[in-house]
């Protein structure tokens, strides 16, 4: 935690304000590789000594699913996804209609009421007008289905001889939508062409065709969920609703801490989430820890811009260390060294203040043998040691030193994600023993485990590594 004691005693600050139930949030700003992560793992484990609770999940870069960190967050808790990936639906009226605008038959499967009676007249009407276009333009023969839209309805029209039949829906649209409107249509047809004819308004004679569309009713569909206009605004506050009733209810028993990480990656419905938690847990046992790099991530900036404003959260930015600093933790990784005064100015002039980098260049150096202990110290067996020149140039050195199984396993895993269950690991077919390119990944340095859960030891591995799949 070299260089860091600001900004821990400001991290304490707030943990003691949660922890006398005056929750707030703190969001963490800094290039990759400034020791973001680091900070909030060291303020994490000294508060973990205290009666306190820590959940710790990250935004993927490669997630589709809205709400997924938060889904990550409280898989244990919730027992489910936040937000369903599918969903069933069913027409929430059919209407059929005959060419005269006299309504024929009308199922509605959700009970009277469940549509407001003038949005219904304001819809049929829109639909009698559609048609009308529609039989004007094809004279006497059968049109082919229909689409309208009407706030968040939709509605599918199909065109018999006789009649036409409507269906209503909200939602995500299934193909097979369309083809039991028209075999439904088709039956209507075959068996009351004739008395549709000259029909006029007898409720017995269309007994039958209430039969067939209420039967319609019942059809179920598959589709993907669709968030859009007022169905994601209901679906945002739902699931914002949700989470902080959980996080509520577990800090009731212990101060909560949720550290919410990589945040430039999170969707836009996460952040409604996150800017939704930020101003509603002032007078609650939690604390809401974020960490995020400050290029692009607009929506975010203005979210924390925003309540920052409002006196809901505190913004914190890392620069990069000091000369002193970097000294300080090459003596610390390195205690007793005999390292020349050219070589440490080199050395801190390259890493430019950024610790990840600084460490990695340590670390390679070891591992290759150009830093060796000796004489109760270490020292460098060659001063001519070329320093990497970026951290690109360091995590490829460290590549080069393992084999090809190990390097294949390095990339596979890198299209999983910066975390993954190791037993998805050992599914890659394409290398003989895959447990052991995980162990000598892990070997390296570059891969971490615990308990059947595989991470790269910083995220900066995983990004740079899956940008270099396919090069060269």
């Amino acid at each position: 935690m070299i260089g860091r004691s600001e900004e821990l005693t400001i991290l304490d600050k707030h943990l003691q304000n949660a922890m006398n139930g005056n929750g707030g949030s703190v969001f963490i700003s800094g290039k990759s590789g400034i020791g973001k992560t680091h900070l909030v793992n060291g303020f994490l484990e000294r508060a973990s000594a205290g009666d306190v609770k820590i959940i710790s999940v990250a935004a993927d870069a490669n997630a589709i699913h809205p709400f997924l960190i938060f889904s990550n967050a409280l898989e244990e808790y919730i027992g489910q996804p936040l937000f369903q990936k599918q969903r069933y639906i069913s027409f929430t009226e059919l209407f059929v209609v005959n060419r005269s605008g006299l309504l024929v038959a009308k199922a509605n499967p959700e009970g009277e009421g469940s549509l407001d009676s003038d949005i219904v007249a304001s819809m049929l009407s829109a639909i009698l007008n559609f048609v009308k276009e529609s039989l004007k333009n094809i004279g006497e023969q059968p049109a082919g289905v229909g689409r309208l839209e009407y706030g968040d309805m939709k509605i599918l029209i199909e065109h018999g001889q006789h009649v036409f039949l409507t269906g209503v829906f909200q939602g995500a649209e299934h193909p097979e939508m369309k083809n039991v409107l028209r075999n439904s249509v088709r039956e209507i047809e075959d068996k009351h062409g004739e008395m549709l004819k000259d029909w006029r308004g007898s409720v017995k004679k269309t007994a039958d065709i209430q039969n067939i569309i209420s039967s319609l009713s019942d059809e179920k569909f598959l589709v993907r969920q669709d968030l859009e206009g007022t169905r994601l605004e209901n679906e945002r506050f739902r699931v914002a609703d949700i989470v902080l009733e959980h996080l509520i209810e577990i800090s009731k028993s212990q101060t909560l801490i949720l550290f919410l990480e990589d945040l430039h990656w999170a969707d836009d419905s996460s952040l409604h989430v996150l800017n939704y938690l930020a101003r509603n847990i002032r007078e609650e046992n939690i604390l809401l820890l974020g960490t995020f790099r400050p290029i692009g991530c607009a929506s975010l900036k203005k979210l924390i811009q925003n309540t920052e404003a409002d006196n809901f959260t505190q913004s914190m930015q890392l620069e990069k260390l000091s000369r002193k600093n970097i000294l300080s933790i090459v003596s610390d990784i390195y205690p007793k060294n005999n390292f020349s005064n050219s070589f440490l100015e080199s050395l801190a002039s390259r890493c430019e203040g950024n610790p990840f980098f600084l460490i990695e260049i340590l670390k390679q150096m070891r591992d290759e043998g150009c830093i060796v202990k000796e004489n109760g110290g270490y020292g460098i067996t060659s001063e001519k040691y070329i320093i990497p020149s970026n951290v690109e140039e360091v995590v490829h050195r460290r590549l080069e030193m393992v084999d090809s199984s190990a390097l294949a396993m390095a990339e596979y895993s890198s299209c999983i994600g910066k975390t993954f269950d190791r037993n998805v690991a050992l599914s890659m077919e394409t290398i003989k023993d895959p447990a052991s390119a995980l162990n000598i990944l892990k070997n390296t340095g570059i891969l971490t485990s615990n308990n059947g859960v595989v991470s790269f030891d910083n995220a900066i591995y995983q990004e740079i590594i899956y940008s270099s799949i396919g090069k060269n």
